[in-house]
């Protein structure tokens, strides 16, 4: 345990001061916590920034550069490449942060509901 300097009656353990600070974070007024950032106002800024700027295609006016079952070469963040086939178009119904980041394709991935953007892909002329 340890000891918290200046706690008057004595001192608080980690258990004790975590749940000091839960009461202080639940005891904020209401206001002050709807004005906290949140995940739904992260996706309406990059939303908006998606609808100004269009850097995507097709929004862009330029066609996409795949088409469902072309051979692709998909290249992860990590740097890790794995020949995949484009099994179909990521279209959402709703907001969506990871269309306005780019993510149009689907691949016959071990993921295959996770869209990726062209731009971790290129053509898999060996196929």
């Amino acid at each position: 345990m340890r000891a918290m300097r200046g706690w008057p009656g004595g001192s608080l353990s980690d258990l004790a001061l975590g749940r000091r600070k839960a009461l202080l974070v639940l005891s904020q007024s209401f206001q002050e916590i709807m004005a906290m950032s949140s995940h739904h106002d992260y996706i309406l800024e990059i939303t908006a920034q998606h609808d100004a700027l269009k850097p995507f295609a097709p929004e862009n006016g330029q066609p996409l550069r795949f088409a469902i079952g072309d051979a692709v070469i998909f290249t992860n963040e990590f740097g890790a490449q794995f020949r995949l086939r484009v099994t179909g178009f990521y279209r959402p119904t709703g907001l969506s942060g990871m269309y306005v980041r780019g993510a149009r394709y689907l691949l016959d991935s071990s993921s295959p509901w996770m869209p990726v953007a062209e731009s971790s892909l290129r053509p898999d002329n060996s196929a």
